[in-house]
């Protein structure tokens, strides 16, 4: 795999911290600079990893209530 300039792999110990940061409903830009890396590189992973940054709505919103 060809790697860009300056590119950082993801190592399965950042993917896993990428897992727990999302759950603990930290913000892109507040993830990106606690793994080190760019805001696109954090959607981009999450994406990868099948991650959502989405917040589920109260329940007292939701339409099927």
């Amino acid at each position: 795999m060809k790697m860009g300039y300056g590119v950082k792999p993801w190592t399965p110990e950042d993917e896993e911290r990428l897992r727990s940061l999302i759950s603990e409903r930290l913000r892109a830009h507040e993830i990106a600079v606690k793994l080190h890396r760019t805001v696109p590189a954090v959607y981009k992973r999450a994406h990868i990893l099948r991650l959502s940054f989405r917040r589920p709505l109260p329940s007292s919103m939701r339409a099927d209530e």
